[in-house]
């Protein structure tokens, strides 16, 4: 029997997400793209008020009840998504946004959250978004088992980029100060590395530490990880997720990252994170970036260099960078062997 409803009936969103479920349930599928499903009020929201005689009203979404599933329980026995490598998050065609915007307000944790533990989930992507006002609760740190993020020509608050990348277990892919110490969390098995910033990034604040703190501030500072939302919100999780280990941090340079073999970065962003940030900066007259590159790099991308450029920040040489580039070319041969 083959029951066709109309666009504008209210049974409408119910049944495609009905639909769409049964779908991806029994297909064997290798990637999966969907717009955003739904976004819920927090499990410390939802107690608080049914605690108040109040309880939150309630839309039953199959489609999210479905991920929900399949993100939550025993990855091993349930007989859907066990081939599912890409995820691709879409903007919603139907979201009205300021016609001045070019991307759309969307809750990336909140897609993130459905899919975050599926086993067999490789990699993410999304394009033309930007952070929203009212996020879902961030994925807990090390939870997830996707190992590349790809997020492109989009507007993602700084902050908000770093719980994501935080957030995954194994990061392979990525595509500066605490994002660049997100990265390094990750120093033992990032690979591909492509940081195409440079337009949205405020270069002077970056090179100076003083301005830097001002604009950027502490990245904690804007995590709700102490917050009882996120501790109700992933109470069991949190107990399954591996303690942090201590001792000494890994040196917060591109030098760190010893297993990068494609490097992709613009020409002030390289400068800068070759040279160090923070403490761990090096004195720009006894630098060179030869010697601070990813020791197993294979290829090497720089965006917007052109020749006798001049820095656009204050405080460098002039010619800095043609002398780093031809130093770089002049010594790679011995001291970068695979590049």
């Amino acid at each position: 029997i083959l029951t066709l409803i109309s666009y504008n009936d209210p049974r409408a969103p119910f049944l495609a997400q009905a639909l769409a479920a049964l779908l991806v349930g029994v297909s064997p599928l290798g990637s999966l793209s969907f717009c955003p499903v739904r976004q819920e009020q927090s499990k410390l929201s939802k107690l608080t008020a049914q605690a108040n005689g109040t309880p939150l009203r309630g839309t039953d979404y199959f489609y999210k009840r479905f991920l929900d599933r399949a993100n939550s329980g025993p990855q091993k026995t349930l007989p859907f998504l066990h081939h599912l490598r890409q995820v691709r998050f879409l903007v919603d065609p139907d979201t009205r946004i300021n016609q001045w915007y070019y991307y759309q307000p969307y809750d990336l944790y909140g897609n993130l959250n459905l899919v975050h533990r599926l086993l067999a989930v490789k990699s993410i992507r999304v394009d033309a978004i930007m952070s929203t006002q009212r996020p879902s609760t961030e994925p807990p740190p090390r939870s997830a088992n996707y190992t590349s993020i790809t997020i492109r020509n989009s507007n993602i608050d700084y902050h908000y980029l770093v719980r994501v990348i935080e957030s995954v277990k194994w990061l392979e892919e990525s595509t500066p100060d605490h994002v660049f110490r997100a990265l390094l969390l990750h120093a033992g098995s990032l690979v591909h590395l492509d940081l195409d910033v440079e337009a949205e990034t405020p270069l002077p604040e970056i090179f100076d530490s003083t301005l830097g703190q001002q604009f950027f501030g502490n990245s904690e500072d804007r995590s709700r990880r102490s917050q009882p939302a996120y501790q109700q919100e992933w109470a069991d999780e949190l107990q399954e997720l591996p303690l942090e280990q201590g001792g000494q941090s890994p040196p917060c340079s591109l030098h760190g990252l010893t297993n990068v073999k494609n490097l992709s970065l613009g020409i002030h962003t390289l400068y800068y994170l070759s040279r160090g940030i923070s403490a761990d900066r090096i004195d720009h007259a006894s630098f060179a970036i030869v010697d601070h590159l990813p020791p197993n790099l294979e290829a090497l991308c720089i965006y917007g260099y052109k020749k006798e450029m001049k820095p656009q920040v204050e405080g460098l040489p002039e010619d800095v960078f043609d002398g780093q580039l031809r130093k770089l070319l002049a010594e790679k041969d011995t001291k970068l062997l695979r590049l």
